[in-house]
């Protein structure tokens, strides 16, 4: 750790009043691990996340809005352990908060190492009992080591008290007011798709294939073999009419946000409004 850790952190709190604190904090941070980017969200319960500063490339804006808050953070490790209060102040690497399997996900590919990042760590400071802040430290260059982690979860106490109290000072009065609304039509949409052609353990088998889980992992929780879990996923991309589970994660996306521009019924499958827009509608 830098002998000017001090004069940092003193810097951090007087600017805990103005603007300047995430750039302050970033500042901060860099003298701990190497940080090409930084990316600030609040995760709660019931909304969506909401963007709180965001230092990274364009390519990665982009990723963020259009994947990540149209929908694709309903099945992120860190909006999900929030919604199982998993998560308390502390330092976290993905695969702490992530299920077995997760780097072979579709979520890991389709959002994570679109990203460009090489390694990634999180400071999570929890500031009310349905919300976390999640400041994740990214390097497109360097893997963290193990030294890293360790001089960030030293210093964690400080960091996850200074932005909780910056949060509850500031940023929870600016946070999105409207996105409630949004949140819940998403969450339905996502609680019910495939309900118009799945069965019942299919559709807990999707949710979880969704989720990143792998074949042992989801026969753990479902208390089923895992060739049980290989005939369920087969049917459900026959049922869906996808081929892998590229496809669909990509259905589950469109069907999201089909589900969304309409503002579907609650309770209704959310590919019942998609597929009559789209080109690719399965023959039933």
């Amino acid at each position: 750790m830098s002998n000017s850790w001090p004069q940092w952190v003193a810097e951090l709190i007087r600017a805990g009043d103005s603007g300047e604190f995430w750039c302050a904090l970033q500042a901060t941070l860099k003298t701990l691990l190497p940080l090409d980017g930084l990316l600030v969200l609040a995760y709660h319960r019931d909304n969506r996340p909401d963007v709180l500063f965001a230092n990274i490339s364009e390519a990665n804006v982009r990723v963020l809005h259009d994947y990540h808050l149209q929908g694709g953070y309903l099945v992120a490790p860190y909006f999900l352990a929030n919604r199982r209060a998993e998560l308390n102040d502390g330092v976290y690497r993905i695969e702490d908060v992530a299920p077995e399997g997760f780097l072979q996900s579709d979520y890991h590919r389709h959002y994570f190492c679109k990203t460009g990042l090489r390694s990634e760590l999180a400071f999570v400071s929890r500031v009310n009992p349905n919300t976390v802040v999640m400041v994740s430290c990214g390097s497109y260059r360097l893997t963290y080591q193990e030294v890293q982690r360790q001089g960030c979860a030293y210093v964690a106490p400080v960091i996850c008290e200074l932005v909780r109290s910056r949060y509850r000072r500031f940023d929870s009065v600016n946070a999105t007011s409207g996105t409630g609304r949004i949140h819940q039509e998403l969450a339905s949409a996502q609680k019910n798709f495939g309900r118009s052609r799945l069965s019942e353990r299919e559709q807990e088998v999707v949710q979880l294939i969704l989720r990143g889980h792998s074949i042992k992992s989801i026969a753990e929780k479902l208390g089923i073999s895992c060739g049980t879990v290989k005939v369920h996923r087969k049917n459900i991309y026959v049922k869906l009419d996808v081929c892998s589970q590229s496809d669909l994660f990509s259905l589950f996306l469109s069907a999201l946000g089909a589900s969304l521009d309409t503002q579907a019924n609650q309770g209704e499958d959310p590919l019942t409004v998609y597929w009559p827009r789209s080109t690719n509608h399965p023959r039933t």
